[in-house]
């Protein structure tokens, strides 16, 4: 169960960051100049995802996954920025690819559904007033719904239909991002039953995924059987006990997201924890490590995508604290260290290249994408660029 901890390099993050207007005006020209590049090259209806084994190369799909959502969401984010038409008209070339999905929902049966509709059809229908967009959004909110264990309070990892899986019936750190899902849905409807299960989702996470210090575990097991509480546990960390980067940065704009929802105070306490601990671990050039294990001085590679989500956490939740709350400058100040180290040193720049961010580890303990790119983290990071070019514009979560 999680404390309140404090900041312990408070004098590092005291000190004013500021970037200046022309430097993230030049890193989001190029990152829109690499959409549109990646748009022209793969065909405006296809989504993208890692292609495998290649550093910052995709593939095209039409096949809907929680990356694929992502991409989708980045071409919103484009049209947002530019309000160049030509984004908009390929995120809504891709959108029939999200209804057919919510036509089977045999096939969103995991805990990512929100990762899959939120950029995409949400954003569609909070940009545009798409209607198949909200009707496919509210499809998916049921799915998750279904796959809601209503003993334990929680998102279920494996599959709908098969509680009975030992390794399945888990919630892990990232379902964090989904619950705005649930939010929505109840705006949309008015039935409890989503609040409800968002907020009991939250809660479930903060009593037995963040530890005493501020760090979390990626999943926790649960008995499916008895439904009794077993053991927290990880499988894109270093080990059990660690504490991997780019999970714990989902609990940094997750409780955000809560907090905007419900206005529970208890969210802000535990955002500040879980952020002090991320803050405390963020190495010297403000790029984390794939695991908080590793600090200056470690060989292993880092994650940027990390270092994008919690950017995006910090400045959301920065909205809703006083200008006399004392973390709310370390939360500004951590944000603009950690933006100017994506632009400087993990933007991609070469032109044979995809992605607009490079160096992203997805799952180092099973060697799978060391220093790559995905499109998680070049939402992530043209996100942090919007808010920081035009914070007035609302994100889709």
């Amino acid at each position: 169960m999680y404390r309140i901890v404090d900041l312990n390099n408070k004098e590092r993050f005291a000190k004013p960051v500021i970037l200046s207007k022309e430097k993230l005006e030049s890193a989001a020209a190029l990152a829109v100049a690499r959409v549109e590049k990646a748009i022209d090259k793969f065909g405006a209806d296809n989504m993208l995802t890692y292609a495998g084994g290649s550093f910052d190369t995709y593939t095209a799909t039409k096949d809907v996954t929680w990356t694929t959502g992502m991409w989708t969401g980045v071409c919103w984010l484009a049209y947002e920025l530019t309000g160049n038409d030509k984004f908009r008209q390929a995120a809504e070339s891709q959108l029939p690819h999200y209804y057919r999905a919510a036509q089977h929902p045999e096939e969103l049966n995991d805990h990512d559904t929100g990762f899959k509709f939120i950029p995409s059809c949400l954003a569609a229908y909070k940009i545009t007033g798409n209607q198949d967009a909200r009707m496919a959004g509210l499809i998916a909110a049921q799915v998750q719904l279904d796959h809601f264990c209503q003993v334990n309070k929680f998102i279920i990892r494996g599959g709908m239909g098969r509680p009975e899986e030992y390794n399945g019936y888990r919630t892990l750190v990232d379902s964090m991002m989904n619950i705005p899902l649930f939010f929505w849905a109840y705006e949309e409807t008015g039935r409890q039953e989503f609040y409800d299960a968002a907020v009991g989702h939250y809660k479930t996470t903060a009593k037995y995924l963040i530890r005493e210090d501020g760090s979390s575990f990626h999943h926790y097991q649960f008995d499916p059987v008895t439904k009794e509480p077993v053991r927290g546990l990880t499988f894109q960390g270093n080990r059990d006990e660690s504490c991997w980067s780019r999970g714990h940065s989902w609990l940094l704009y997750g409780y955000p997201l809560a907090y905007k929802a419900t206005k529970d105070p208890e969210t802000i306490d535990i955002h500040k924890s879980v952020s002090y601990f991320f803050m405390d671990h963020l190495p010297s050039d403000g790029i984390p490590y794939w695991d908080f294990d590793f600090n200056d001085g470690s060989f292993e590679p880092r994650d940027s995508s990390a270092a994008a989500v919690a950017t995006c956490g910090l400045l959301e939740m920065c909205k809703y604290l006083p200008e006399t709350a004392e973390q709310k400058q370390y939360f500004r100040n951590a944000a603009a260290i950690m933006l100017e180290a994506l632009i400087d040193k993990s933007a991609t720049k070469r032109e044979d290249k995809d992605s607009l961010l490079s160096y992203i580890t997805i799952a180092r303990p099973m060697g799978i994408g060391v220093d790559v790119c995905e499109t998680y983290g070049d939402y992530f990071y043209l996100e942090a660029l919007v808010r920081a070019l035009k914070p007035e514009i609302k994100m889709f979560w």
